[in-house]
């Protein structure tokens, strides 16, 4: 069976793309349903934000277009994670810019953080909050787009929504 993937290069110049070029490989039918929308998510944040969006972001928002088999792939690997508390604290996590040692807790973490921003107010304003917290500050981000006053007060909802996720 042929490798089904994708990849995506963007580039910059004055707070706009200024190249993208996508590969994709495998099965028409497989890579429809997984790495062409997850790509394309990488190419609509990079024209949306006009800069590379923190890779928790880009890669959380990327697996949440590829739909429900994927979706749960990465739930099962983070329940895994929350089991043996492996995951990155939020304030540290929303502060991440590049890929951590940690890559599978990265995407599946990345999953479930964006899954929540977007469950809890939508997608436009996840992406007005990923604007907001690398132009300025993710604590006042979060607080100005959830209501989250404080990191355990944000920390501990997040948990509970993953926790429930995974039942």
């Amino acid at each position: 069976t042929a490798r089904t993937g994708g990849s995506t290069e963007v580039s910059y110049a004055e707070g706009r793309v200024f190249f993208q070029k996508m590969n994709l490989q495998g099965p028409l039918d497989r890579v429809l349903k997984g790495p062409l929308p997850h790509e394309l998510t990488h190419i609509l944040f990079a024209h949306h934000f006009g800069f590379a969006a923190p890779r928790w972001a880009d890669e959380g928002g990327a697996i949440l277009s590829e739909g429900a088999i994927q979706g749960a792939a990465h739930g099962k690997v983070f329940r895994k994670i929350l089991d043996k508390r492996g995951q990155f604290p939020l304030r540290e996590f929303f502060a991440m810019h590049d890929y951590p040692a940690d890559i599978p807790c990265l995407y599946a973490q990345g999953h479930s953080v964006c899954g929540f921003l977007v469950a809890a107010k939508g997608h436009k304003v996840f992406l007005a909050f990923v604007r907001d917290g690398r132009n300025r500050s993710w604590d006042d981000a979060v607080k100005d787009r959830y209501g989250f006053e404080e990191g355990e007060q944000r920390e501990k909802a997040w948990l509970s929504w993953a926790a429930k996720q995974a039942d």
